[in-house]
């Protein structure tokens, strides 16, 4: 955890630790926690032993009103390891339907999104092998300008320059799918000036 808190020289936009004002962990606590966060669109995870979790085929996106040039990341993990399992940090967000996102998926596919009015549209991907069950993966996204590149664990970068969907006031989050009884994870999360 200290990784990701001290990792940033940036001012940071968002951070959220996933713990009250005290510093106490939260255990099943409304996702509202944390400097600004709000809900656009599904069910909202909980916070559960200092990550948020989701179980069940919810997706959610949680943000904070942004900028359009930010790097965000979170470290995830995936409760069971299969392509329907997805974990992903979330740039150029503008409402449950249309947002860009950078997905990792139990089977170790990884990709760049975006969603428009519903339907997703991949534009770059490639692939990592067979997740471990449990293991954090750091999932890092910069959205500077007219690109977005996301790397996994410092490796494994992907692209894509012609990004031009809702870059002048944006948010960015987390989202999670889940169809399992054992949830994927994000253990904090945070956002900084690109």
């Amino acid at each position: 955890m200290s990784f990701l808190l001290n990792s940033f020289l940036s001012p940071y936009l968002l951070r959220d630790t996933f713990t009250d004002a005290n510093g106490t962990l939260l255990t099943a606590h409304a996702m509202d926690v944390g400097p600004g966060w709000t809900l656009h669109e599904g069910t909202c995870p909980t916070i559960q032993s200092n990550r948020a979790s989701l179980a069940g085929d919810v997706g959610c996106v949680c943000s904070d009103a942004g900028r359009a040039d930010v790097v965000a990341r979170s470290t995830a993990s995936v409760g069971t390891a299969d392509a329907n399992h997805v974990i992903a940090v979330v740039v150029r967000c503008m409402d449950g339907n249309n947002f860009w996102q950078a997905a990792l998926f139990g089977n170790g596919f990884f990709a760049i999104y975006d969603r428009t009015g519903g339907t997703f549209t991949m534009h770059a991907s490639t692939s990592l092998g067979a997740l471990t069950v449990g293991v954090g993966y750091t999932i890092e996204v910069t959205a500077s300008g007219a690109s977005i590149t996301a790397t996994v664990n410092g490796g494994n970068q992907i692209s894509y320059g012609s990004a031009t969907f809702n870059q002048t006031v944006t948010h960015h989050g987390i989202r999670i799918f889940s169809g399992d009884a054992t949830p994927n994870t994000h253990d904090d999360f945070e956002a900084v000036s690109a």
